[in-house]
């Protein structure tokens, strides 16, 4: 199911920024809020608050724009973004 749109990330939720698997072109903006952490899975599958110790920080305005996910995370297969943010934040998502 394609997205395009905001996604609220709530203070201290995992929250998934995709809502189907994403195979081609993704563009996400860190629009507002805390820092966020960012990670990938394999599928639809909640990952643990301790799987975002390896993940990527996004502050306001880090973004990418029609990218793969595979780009974002080298050598991994990841379909699914998820975010989570100690303070809340919210990203605009956009994907086919």
């Amino acid at each position: 199911m394609a997205r395009a749109g905001l996604v609220q990330s709530p203070r201290e939720t995992i929250t998934e920024l995709t809502n189907a698997d994403v195979s081609g072109d993704l563009t996400w903006q860190h629009t507002a809020g805390g820092d966020a952490q960012l990670i990938g899975t394999t599928d639809d599958t909640q990952p643990a608050l301790a799987d975002f110790d390896g993940g990527l920080l996004a502050i306001k305005g880090d973004g990418l724009i029609g990218d793969t996910l595979e780009k974002m995370f080298p050598g991994a297969s990841y379909v699914r973004l998820w975010s989570y943010s100690k303070d809340g934040c919210q990203f605009a998502v956009y994907h086919a």
